[in-house]
């Protein structure tokens, strides 16, 4: 349920509360004078004779005046007419109790007609006979129980309500609540469960006069901690209270699955439940605000290590995941071995390294963002035909959700503040998760942009407020309380939230192993590629992430069956699928079947050679890295990792025979064109001026290619082999690079990855 339907069902409330208050006072005006038991029980069992008796005088005076059928049609039409009227001025809200109510006038008349206009038939007067006693019997019981029921709402204590809550409410608002003194109370459910009421204000008194004081009413009540809702109307004289008995958070809750899988995105995500017993939804694309559809603002999630933010996210990233029109891309450079358990396959692209999700935001900013704002501003090309000024259902792009796991590595990197910014009208959203979204895990300008937060338990109050806001935190919502005691508990606050509803906690569904290896095994046909727009946006690496996702796909296990019949022509006419390596034989009918392979005898405690290079690779680039963090100097990191480049140089000399043994060098050749040149060889000419130097920089680049790192020393040569520069003009040079967003510095000293390599028509060299 989204605010916008929130809102419909507190006006359809407010609306029984009003029936109900005039209900009441009807029954107040009524209570001066009460029939007696004997007399209401009696009423319609004296009905049927008297009935009888009408029929015979009334039959006699038309007979006696010749006007039989005037008579009959003269009852008929009243019985016609009282029956619409009884109808339309019933109270009753079923049908069939406003069809027992209206047999009640329609029977005795209907007698009436037949006996005057046809005369005395025995068909006639055992049918009326039947109804009769049947319509008597009815209302008796009816009677019966309403006796009950009033009994029991004026003897009954806290648990039956009625006469004596309204009461009690009186005297406990004199004494404990003088602002909302004289307002009246009508009870519309009082159970073990909850209690449910609608409260009448008086003129000057404000809804605020009770839901500044909800954690004492809930008090009065006897409710739960923080579970007290108060929904308002469309005015300031009612209001209504729901205040639950039962904590509906205090075991774990189920995972249910994924919520509506294969409905739209735009529809509500359940992802878990209220402590009164709603569902906790999210609302991605729209929200309706005013009747009216608003992009929603992305998500801001903190909370401390153990709260249960990694399980939340896998809740809703699966039913995202799942949704139609809609893509999930998850980003986790800390732990993404652990967090992934399957998402890599519901995920349309997965970045698990910083400099992946460096790669990734520089492409959104400088080329995605563009690409979709472009496709949707034009009619002649999006799908709906006209300009779109946001995202919506249909459009012919997919609606990207974008989940940043551990995101506090990010702190620094401008290009998230630039994709907060710039990314919601375009359909991208962004679900942000830190620990403590402090200035030195968030970006502050970042921090400001993030229009929904929720907090599961963290520290103190302070690290609450930096994701809730603080007329929230003012009210009660204190996720401090928790720390990691209550894992999943949240408070939510987002646009989507009804204000009623954002103090209260919830708690998101517990999800487990078993629960995600069958949902992905149920709901994996429903996982979706990016858009072409998208897709080409994203370049080249994008494109070897799915060639590689697709390569792994194609190299799964298949059950093949070997009946030939079975096969098409392309599985060949043995029945095996062509390009099988397992060599066949023939059997006695003529088929063919696979000779099973040998067992290999490997010991599995002894390394194979592949493994004890890749070992030795290993120990090298950790002994680089080890001494570049203890120099100072980037030609001495620069050594380092050419040291290391030797040692698995080295390694890379061992190869590997057909069959897996270790095979014997190649014979040396000599390479007369690799002979040293002297400098009198050399070609002189002029240097190439300093603007084409830098484009062919940038080509260089891309030979080293997105995504990869490299030192200011592995581009001496190139640079100098094609456009004569030397090697102070790049170590001159890369901060330009860095500023136009074609490269950034990683975490190692004297280390870049490359980010960007389409050329730039405005780029030139800065003196």
């Amino acid at each position: 349920m989204n605010g916008f339907d929130d809102d419909r069902a507190a006006a359809r409330a407010v609306r029984k509360l009003s029936r109900q208050v005039g209900a009441d006072r009807r029954t107040d005006r009524e209570q001066g004078y009460e029939f007696p038991k004997a007399l209401r029980i009696g009423a319609p069992w004296a009905l049927i004779p008297l009935t009888f008796l009408a029929a015979a005088v009334l039959q006699l005076a038309f007979f006696a005046w010749q006007v039989e059928w005037l008579g009959g049609l003269l009852f008929g039409g009243s019985a016609v007419a009282l029956s619409l009227l009884r109808w339309k001025l019933s109270h009753q809200r079923n049908w069939w109790r406003k069809a027992l109510e209206v047999a009640d006038v329609a029977t005795p008349l209907t007698m009436i007609m037949l006996v005057v206009g046809f005369g005395y038939h025995v068909e006639v007067m055992l049918t009326f006979v039947a109804v009769g006693i049947t319509l008597a019997i009815a209302h008796n019981m009816r009677h019966a129980r309403h006796s009950e029921a009033g009994e029991l709402a004026t003897t009954s204590g806290p648990a039956g309500g009625g006469k004596d809550r309204a009461a009690e409410w009186r005297a406990w608002t004199a004494a404990n609540l003088p602002s909302a003194h004289g307002s009246q109370l009508t009870v519309l459910e009082d159970s073990r469960e909850r209690l449910t009421a609608g409260v009448e204000l008086l003129p000057g008194q404000v809804p605020e006069d009770i839901t500044e004081d909800l954690p004492r009413i809930e008090s009065w009540a006897g409710g739960i901690r923080e579970g007290a809702t108060a929904i308002v109307g469309g005015f300031q004289d009612k209001l209504l209270l729901m205040i639950p008995r039962k904590d509906a958070l205090e075991r774990p809750i189920p995972w249910p699955g994924p919520s509506g899988p294969g409905e739209n995105i735009i529809e509500p995500i359940r992802v878990g439940l209220y402590r009164d017993g709603s569902p906790l939804t999210m609302v991605l694309p729209h929200s309706k605000i005013d009747g009216k559809p608003k992009v929603v603002a992305h998500l801001l999630t903190a909370g401390e290590p153990g709260a249960g933010k990694t399980e939340a996210g896998q809740v809703s990233d699966f039913s995202i995941a799942c949704r139609a029109e809609s893509v999930l891309i998850l980003c986790d450079s800390v732990k993404a071995d652990q967090s992934l358990h399957g998402f890599d396959q519901a995920a349309a692209y997965v970045a698990s390294t910083t400099t992946m999700i460096r790669w990734l935001l520089n492409r959104l900013v400088s080329h995605t963002i563009p690409a979709r704002a472009a496709y949707l501003g034009n009619p002649s090309r999006n799908l709906l035909g006209k300009h779109l000024a946001n995202w919506v259902p249909g459009c012919g792009l997919k609606f990207v959700s974008i989940h940043f796991a551990e995101a506090g590595a990010l702190v620094g990197v401008d290009a998230v503040t630039t994709i907060v910014e710039r990314c919601r009208s375009v359909g991208i959203w962004i679900d942000f998760e830190v620990q403590r979204a402090s200035h030195t895990k968030v970006d502050t300008d970042a921090r400001a942009m993030f229009g929904a937060g929720q907090s599961f338990g963290v520290k103190d109050e302070v690290d609450a407020r930096m994701v809730l806001s603080d007329r929230l935190v003012d009210l009660g919502a204190d996720p401090s309380a928790w720390g990691t005691d209550n894992p999943g508990y949240v408070y939510m606050e987002g646009p989507w939230v009804p204000k009623a509803r954002r103090v209260m906690p919830a708690r998101y569904d517990n999800i487990g192993e078993a629960d995600l290896t069958a949902a992905f095994a149920e709901f994996r046909h429903l996982f979706q590629d990016l858009d072409p727009i998208t897709a080409e946006s994203l370049g080249k690496p994008y494109a070897d992430f799915l060639a590689a996702r697709v390569a792994a796909r194609d190299a799964a296990p298949r059950q093949h069956s070997f009946n030939p019949a079975a096969h098409s022509p392309a599985h060949g006419p043995a029945g095996v699928a062509a390009g099988a390596t397992s060599p066949t034989r023939p059997t006695l009918d003529g088929t063919a079947m696979l000779i099973p392979s040998q067992p290999d005898h490997h010991d599995p405690d002894e390394l194979t050679p592949e493994e004890e290079n890749q070992m030795k690779r290993e120990a090298a680039d950790e002994l680089a890295a080890s001494f570049a963090e203890m120099v100072d100097r980037d030609d001495d990191a620069d050594l380092a990792f050419e040291t290391a480049a030797e040692l698995r140089a080295a390694t890379d000399d061992v190869k590997l025979g057909t069959a897996g043994d270790l095979a014997m060098p190649e014979t040396f050749v000599r390479d007369e064109s690799a002979d040293i040149e002297f400098p009198g060889q050399l070609p002189e000419g002029p240097k190439m001026s300093k603007t084409e130097a830098v484009k062919v920089l940038v080509e260089i680049l891309a030979e080293v290619g997105v995504g990869n790192e490299f030192a200011p020393k592995d581009l001496y040569q190139a640079v100098e082999e094609r456009t004569g520069h030397s090697a102070t003009w790049v170590r001159q040079t890369l901060p330009l690079m860095t500023s136009q967003g074609y490269i950034d510095a990683t975490a190692a000293r004297g280390r870049y990855v490359v980010l960007e390599t389409d050329p730039k028509p405005e780029l030139s060299y800065a003196q």
